[in-house]
């Protein structure tokens, strides 16, 4: 990103807080410190087919200016010896455009070749991990969300950069460990989850017009559902724990691959998302494509992407099973909690396709426009197999200052 021309601020009193108390820290740290300021946004229009389902938060027709626009200001600051700072604020119009910092994070260079960074980053899931809110950054109106779509996309911990050359090729080596504490929303409730010891890693290979990357990340995730009052309907406590989220291991594997050759774009990423302690959410299966081509500031483009969400119903019905049945002292609780379980697994299966067919235009050295319509086909979702196919249009200003 470009350093801005300008002071920058993102709207509401916290983020001229936030700046000012970031850009006093590291001028105590250092009074010979630069703070330099990067800024970048991305204004939308959209509107959706459908009322439902909805599709990237749109479900009407009328046109939204709000929904995915978001303004960002990233501060780095060389603190000499190889240590500097780097803090990042977000302010998205889906939370009324209130300010918080997205990273925080000093980094240290042992060498040209290694960095060691603690604080809240980015997890390297994906290709443009580290520029997901940065719009201009990637080709797409919005990165493909069939495959962009985890619970989480930040950690709090340590990282580790290594960069090395065999011959003509780049290798970039990436390491991280830590927690990360959220707020989900799971079928409109709000709640606590834990990812606790979070471990992964990305290696990309580049080669001039060529790249291809690969990902992995593990984590034990926790997360209070509520379903404590169920447990005297097991008769075996081993089973109730496999209701429970406690401690349950999950993992992501990703691979990509990345050609931009004499104005021809073809991005592709597949990603398995794997739960091995939980009887429902499985696992998650999700891929896209994306072919382009260049007219000079046009690029044009489509892509196709698919979802698939399994579950284990063999480990549904043996938790079933282990149900007292039935409840002597209140026969019809046993059958509300036994469907309550298969409920569970069957609702959390779904698969959907998505295509997208999007322009963009580079109007400026710091700015592009996108026009961009995505149409999701819905198999399966939430138990539902007649639900309506469902469209958007949007369009998207980026820009970096």
């Amino acid at each position: 990103m470009n350093n801005i021309a300008r002071p920058f601020c993102l709207p509401g009193a916290r983020c001229l807080t936030s700046v000012l108390f970031f850009s006093a820290c590291l001028s105590s740290a250092s009074a010979l410190a630069e703070v330099r300021f990067n800024g970048f946004a991305s204004i939308y229009a959209g509107t959706s087919t459908e009322e439902s389902p909805e599709l990237f938060g749109y479900n009407d027709d009328e046109i939204s200016f709000k929904n995915e626009s978001l303004f960002g200001i990233q501060m780095s600051s060389d603190l000499s010896d190889g240590l500097t700072a780097t803090a990042q604020i977000l302010s998205r119009g889906s939370d009324d455009f209130d300010a918080e910092f997205e990273w925080a994070y000093l980094t240290y260079e042992f060498s040209e070749n290694a960095q060691v960074s603690a604080g809240r980053f980015r997890i390297p899931f994906y290709k443009f991990s580290e520029y997901l809110d940065v719009g201009y950054a990637f080709p797409w109106a919005r990165t493909p969300r069939d495959v962009y779509d985890t619970s989480f996309s930040t950690m709090e911990g340590v990282r580790l950069n290594y960069n090395q050359y065999f011959g003509d090729w780049e290798i970039a080596w990436q390491a991280v460990y830590g927690n990360q504490d959220v707020v989900l929303d799971i079928d409109g409730n709000l709640v606590q989850t834990d990812f606790t010891d979070i471990m992964g890693g990305s290696v990309d290979f580049t080669w001039n017009w060529l790249s291809f990357r690969l990902s992995y990340s593990q984590t034990d995730v926790t997360f209070d559902a509520g379903l404590e009052g169920l447990e005297p309907f097991f008769s075996d406590p081993a089973a109730f724990d496999d209701v429970l989220a406690e401690d349950d291991s999950g993992s992501f594997a990703g691979a990509g691959l990345f050609i931009d050759h004499n104005n021809w774009l073809l991005n592709t990423e597949i990603i398995q998302i794997d739960s091995d302690d939980s009887f429902s959410g499985d696992g998650t299966d999700a891929f896209y494509v994306m072919v382009g081509k260049r007219f000079g500031s046009v690029t044009a483009m489509y892509t196709y992407s698919e979802n698939e969400v399994t579950n284990d119903f063999d480990a549904a019905d043996s938790v079933v099973d282990t149900f007292p049945s039935p409840a002597p002292e209140r026969p019809e609780c046993g059958a509300t909690v036994q469907d309550f379980v298969r409920n569970c697994v069957i609702g959390q299966e779904s698969e959907n396709s998505t295509h997208g067919i999007a322009v963009r235009y580079d109007f400026h050295p710091s700015a592009a426009i996108t026009f961009d319509y995505t149409f999701q086909e819905y198999d399966l979702f939430m138990r539902q197999t007649d639900l309506d196919d469902v469209g958007v249009f949007s369009v998207v200003v980026d820009v970096l200052f």
